[in-house]
């Protein structure tokens, strides 16, 4: 059993309360705030705090951060001619 660092545990608590209040996924963790999250860390794809109440070392999840995907598109609407 591993021993959680105090910003895991932060996370984790925050998302028990939040789940006992039925707060939305896509507003901020702490309590009291309705702003719209977008932070997290780097390895999670779920966006938990707004930009005055993220932890340490995370980052924006509404940019993209060492991109690797390449960008599809159904039709070749962009081709050169």
């Amino acid at each position: 059993m591993s021993l959680l660092t105090n910003d895991e545990l932060k996370v984790k608590l925050d998302l028990e309360l939040k789940e006992s209040r039925g707060k939305q996924d896509e507003f901020c963790l702490e309590e009291g705030c309705d702003r719209l999250a977008g932070y997290n860390y780097a390895n999670n794809s779920h966006k938990y705090y707004c930009t005055n109440h993220k932890l340490d070392n995370m980052i924006n999840l509404w940019e993209c951060h060492n991109c690797t995907h390449k960008v599809k598109f159904k039709n070749n609407f962009l081709k050169k001619k």
